[in-house]
Formats: structure tokens, sequence, C-alpha cells
């Protein structure tokens, strides 16, 4: 099993580790009682991914929704969902199952693609649904991550991985109830958002060190500057610049972990217009200057 771990391609998708060759299956463990790890940022993948808070508790954001999730319960993440984490309690654990869509049903089989995975692919059903005791469904996903859990850290015997595939398989059935349960109407998190939404920050990504405008960003995604931020707003809970601000702080922390650079040169290279101007908004986000934090 993975701990804390994120790294993300240039597009903002997950690059994932699998647990075997044989199977498209990654198991993860978040801990966000690392000092390192405080969040886990806006990223997607093509997995789904299932997951159940082991401690304390968290948030988790898709497009224009915020969902909270204590201990023992669980959440799901659709195929190709933006998404943000964090903790809501400082000590906060969750465990991640993520699988590829192609290990409950191939494309090639097209009466079972049709009927269990097209509807999540196709944006019909939500970017994400949380499940827990309430429902028999959710405490089956809950027992099945934890079983997963331990297939991955157990002795892998020849064949183990189809122990892990039929607990995967086994647990579809409850997800898409739930999932259909989970439908309303006219959610800002659609399909449509969602890729407008990725787009946006891929452009802040690859962009973050230079000096942005707001209608440079609206131009890359096709909106007017003022759609933009409001959309932008929408989505996230915070203004572009904001969330901008928060990316370099988060890109420089990296950065910090190279003794050779110099705390200006980070802060050149992460868009900032002077090292004061740095250290005052690295203080406030991260609440200690960049030399302590180096120091730490």
């Amino acid at each position: 099993m993975i701990r804390n771990r994120l790294s993300i391609k240039e597009n903002q998708e997950e690059d994932t580790i699998r647990i075997s060759d044989l199977l498209p299956v990654s198991v993860y463990m978040t801990d966000f009682s690392y000092r390192n790890y405080p969040t886990v940022r806006w990223h997607w993948h093509e997995d789904f991914q299932l997951c159940i808070i082991t401690k304390g508790k968290i948030r988790f954001q898709t497009a224009g929704k915020s969902y909270f999730v204590s201990k023992g319960n669980g959440f799901f993440i659709n195929s190709r969902s933006a998404h943000f984490v964090e903790p809501v309690e400082p000590d906060s654990a969750y465990y991640c199952v993520d699988f590829l869509p192609s290990l409950i049903a191939v494309e090639d089989n097209q009466a079972l693609y049709q009927a269990v995975i097209a509807p999540f692919l196709s944006g019909n059903l939500p970017p994400a649904f949380l499940f827990d005791a309430s429902h028999p469904a959710g405490v089956r996903l809950t027992r099945t991550v934890r079983r997963i859990v331990n297939i991955s850290e157990g002795e892998h015997f020849d064949g183990w991985e189809l122990l892990l595939h039929g607990e995967i398989l086994s647990a579809w059935p409850d997800i898409l109830k739930l999932a259909r349960c989970s439908v309303m109407p006219d959610t800002p998190g659609n399909s449509t958002s969602n890729e407008r939404l990725t787009k946006t920050m891929e452009f802040l990504h690859a962009h973050f060190s230079e000096k942005l405008t707001l209608s440079e960003i609206a131009a890359s995604i096709g909106l007017c500057p003022e759609e933009c931020e409001r959309f932008f707003k929408r989505m996230t809970g915070m203004t572009i610049f904001q969330y901008l601000l928060e990316y370099r702080i988060t890109k420089s922390r990296e950065f910090l972990a190279d003794p050779s650079l110099a705390i200006a040169e980070i802060a050149q290279n992460t868009g900032f217009s002077s090292q004061s101007y740095f250290t005052s908004c690295f203080k406030k986000i991260v609440g200690c200057t960049p030399n302590k934090y180096r120091k730490q």
C-alpha cells in the first residue's frame, strides 16, 4: 500500500502506482498527520475511487459541491471527476482503492458495459456520493474496502489478484445502486462543468510561475473574465487568484526541499513579485516563514 503519495501529470491526471502488473488497481493511505502532506490537491484520474475514513474527519470537493465525511464512513468518486481533499480534523486519514472501469466490464461486451459502466462515464450519474452505516449497501462497501486493504497488505501468493478482483466486482452492484440513489437534477457538478474546471486548473498549473491576468485565464477556456471568475468560485468555493496563490505555495514547499535553491530563487520560480511578498504569503498560509519551514 502506498502512503501519502500524489503525483500529477501536466494535465492534472494522477500518475497512479499499481499494486500488481496483472491488475489495474491502486491502494493508498492518505494520512494528514504528516506535516508535509496538508491536502490532496485538485486532480482527476481515469479510475473509479472507493474510500473510507479511518481517523478524524475530511472534506472533499468535486466541481460545485463539498462533502464532509467522518471516521467509519466512505465516499466514491467517479472516473475523470476533478476533486480536492483536506482534513477538517488535523490527524485525519483515509484509505483509497482506485481501479479502471475496464476491471468491471470492457466495451467489447456491449450489453454489460452499457448497463453497468456507461451511465458513470456518460455523466448521467453523480461525480461522487457518500456511503455509511445507514444503508446496508454502505456497510458492505466499507467492509469491502477493508478486505481489499488487508489483501493488498497480506501474503502475495499465486493468484492473490483474483481475490482482490473478486472483491471489487462484488462491490459494483452496491456502487451502482447508491450512485443512482444519489442523482440530483441540475447539479453544478455535471460533466461539462467538470471538464471546464479541469481545463482552467490545467492552464493555471502550466503558467503558475508567470504573471497572469484574469483575461488570459478566461480566454483559455473561452469565457469572458466575469463569467470565468463566477464559474470558478461556484465550482471550488474560492476565487481563481486564491487558488493560484495556494498552488504557488504548494509548489514552493516542494522547492524548499532542495537546499541548493535560495529563497529568492524559489519566490521567483513560483510567480511571486518579490521575496518579501513570498515570505508574507507563505507565513499566512503555512504558519511559519519559508526559512523556518525548511529547517523543520
